[in-house]
Order: structure tokens, then C-alpha cells, then sequence
């Protein structure tokens, strides 16, 4: 499956949003097996703005919590350190 770029920008919104690849493939009108099989294909564009989205919200999350764990915030520091583990 290839998809043009205003596809592959949407894919990379809603892998940022979380969204699985069945979801996606829903929102998007898309085949879900072809869009599932193009995602697992790590040498697919799809595969890398999917990666890529998913990889960048976390880091976001990420970056926020350690913001507020540097504030102090116990809650902050626990799941910083969660998701830094895993």
C-alpha cells in the first residue's frame, strides 16, 4: 500500500493520538489488512510515520512529566520513572 502525504501526515496524527492501526484504517477509509501490513513492513513510509508518531508523543509525555517531577511533583517522578523503564 503507498500513501501520498496528506495520508501520511493524518497517519501521523493519530499514531501521535495513539491510535492503533485498526483504528487508523477506520478514520482513514482505508483497507485495514493493507494499512496493518504496510505498518508491520518496517521499510514502509507508513511504517516509519507510524513509528515515528507513536515515538513522539511518549517523548512528549515524557518531557512534561520530567518537567514536573523537576517541580517536585511525586507523581510526576513515579511515572516518569515508569515509562522510563518500559
Amino acid at each position: 500500500m503507498t500513501l501520498d502525504n496528506e495520508q501520511l501526515e493524518k497517519l501521523y496524527d493519530l499514531a501521535y493520538h495513539c491510535l492503533s492501526p485498526e483504528e487508523c484504517a477506520l478514520i482513514m477509509e482505508l483497507p485495514e489488512d493493507e494499512l496493518k501490513e504496510a505498518i508491520n513492513n518496517n521499510y514502509t513510509d507508513a511504517s516509519k510515520i507510524y513509528r515515528k508518531g507513536k515515538a513522539q508523543a511518549k517523548l512528549d509525555v515524557m518531557q512534561k512529566e520530567m518537567h514536573f517531577a523537576r517541580l517536585g511533583s511525586p507523581a510526576a517522578v513515579k511515572t516518569f520513572i515508569k515509562m522510563s523503564n518500559g
